[in-house]
Parts: C-alpha cells; structure tokens; sequence
C-alpha cells in the first residue's frame, strides 16, 4: 500500500514528519534532550563518546510530556548504581517501528543503520531501553532487517532493574501496598519479559493480578497506529483496560511501555478515576533506599 501510495490521512501527515524531522512527533533531533532540560539535568547527563551502558531513550518517552518523567527516573536508577552510561543525545533517531508499520522498509534500514553506527562507535557492550517497541526492534529486527549480529546486548530496564535487585546493588523500600500491573504486547507477548516486572513489584508492595496477563495479556489501545488513525476507539480500549484494573482494587497500575502508560492516563481520565498509572522505572526511582 505504501509504495503505489495508499496511506490513510492520518498517517500521510505521520509520513510528511517523520520525513521532515525525523521522528513521528515532528520534534526533531534538536529536542532529543528536551526533556532533560525540563528535569534541570541536560548539564549532568553523559552524552560522551566511549561507554559501556547506552540508554536509548526512544520517541515517545522523549517527545510526550507524560513520560519525560520515566527517562528521568532511568537516568536517577542508573546513576544510583555509578552505571558507565551514556545517551546517543541529538544523534538518536527513531527506533524506525513506525516506518515498518507503515511499509516502508528501506527507511527503517536508514534509521537501523545510523543507530548501530553510533552505538558501535561507542562501544557499548549493552543498550537499554524503557520502551518495549524500541527494544524488539533494536534486539529482533535490525539482524533480521540488515543480516547482521549485534555487537551489543539489548535489554529492558526491567530487566536490567531487576538484576540490580539480585545483585544487591539497590534495595527499595517496601510500602506501595498492593500494584496492578498491565502487560505491554511487545514487551510480554514478543519479548517474553513477564517474570521481571513482578519481581520488582514484589519488593515495592504486593501485586493484585489483571484476569488477562502475560502472554495473555490485553492491549491498552495505543498499539500499532489505532490512536493515530481511530482515536475514538483507542480510548474506549483503553478505559476498558483501566475498569478492569479498578476491579483488581489496587491504587497503583504500573505499566512498562511509554505508550501504554499514556493511553491508559487518558482512559483513567475519560473515567475521571484517580488510579495512579506510572511506569515501573518511576515506582523504582522514587523507592530507592539510599
């Protein structure tokens, strides 16, 4: 469709950005640290040129102002544990998701391959990431989208958080009280990252389970381009996901995916609740016993 230039209008506009600035927000590679600055940190973050830990930001937590507060909480984690860490800073560019959605695979290449580039010049032995979707692409798709072997690991924070905690290298304070937690698709589903949130959760308070979970788990409605192209309904899923969370009687619903935490924000406000939807990388960098 994308080739003989079938695209709904929506995601023309989408098309026009992302060619313009580089990113589906149409913020460009200038506001890559934007949120940093907002945090009174762009002085302090590392943006330099040899490390051994890359924290790749992605779009979405850079870009919507609900999650600039989850890349603050990585950058707090990650300095609580003096990580040799760094940011690709204005040379990150999209994860290329949104191209391959959209159909067009040699843009993804373009984006794949300007992301090794940088991460390889640095030497990093591994790259991290708060979001599920930037994850699958950095760990499945760009091997299989450009035939090669990373050089690197890649991971998710939760991942990485949880090592944390076995190794003992940070310790939380256990006072949350009982979480709900919503799987994100890519995360669960494709990742199989299923056992780490709950891990961490069980040292922050107790976890009241949604009936659909895991593998089974039911997306929050911000998936794929069903906001951009069908608001109204990506709402109406994600209220239904966040009823279902009201049931389970916890305060909390923690997410994973900066997508699924800004969607579920929205249908809790459609149904004027106060349940609080955080990422777990928030919950961590506010429970940090130091």
């Amino acid at each position: 469709m994308f080739e003989n230039g079938f695209l709904p209008r929506n995601l023309e506009i989408l098309v026009l950005l992302f060619k313009e600035m580089g990113d589906p927000y149409g913020m460009g590679h200038k506001m890559r640290l934007y949120w940093a600055k907002r945090a009174k940190l762009a002085e302090s973050i590392p943006v330099k040129g040899r490390s051994k830990t890359v924290y790749f930001v992605g779009c979405t937590t850079a870009f919507t102002r609900i999650n600039r507060s989850s890349a603050v909480s990585m950058v707090r984690i990650l300095d609580s544990v003096d990580e040799d860490w760094t940011l690709l800073g204005g040379e990150e560019v999209c994860c290329g998701a949104p191209w391959l959605m959209i159909g067009d695979v040699n843009a993804a290449k373009e984006n794949a391959r300007k992301n090794l580039d940088i991460i390889e010049s640095i030497g990093a032995e591994r790259v991290v990431t708060t979001c599920p979707t930037c994850f699958r692409q950095l760990k499945e798709v760009y091997p299989k989208l450009l035939d090669i072997e990373l050089s690197f690991d890649v991971i998710h924070a939760t991942q990485l958080i949880s090592s944390y905690l076995r190794d003992g290298l940070i310790g939380l304070r256990k006072d949350l009280g009982e979480i709900t937690y919503h799987d994100p698709c890519e995360l669960a589903r494709q990742m199989g990252i299923i056992d780490e949130p709950r891990y961490i959760i069980e040292r922050l308070g107790s976890i009241r389970e949604l009936e659909k979970k895991g593998q089974n788990t039911q997306c929050c409605g911000g998936g794929g381009f069903l906001r951009a192209t069908s608001e109204d309904i990506s709402l109406m899923v994600a209220q239904l996901r966040v009823s279902q969370a009201l049931d389970t009687g916890a305060k909390i619903l923690a997410t994973s995916c900066p997508s699924c935490k800004r969607n579920l924000s929205d249908g809790a406000k459609v149904l004027n609740t106060n349940i609080d939807v955080v990422d777990l990388v928030e919950i961590v960098a506010r429970k940090l016993e130091v």
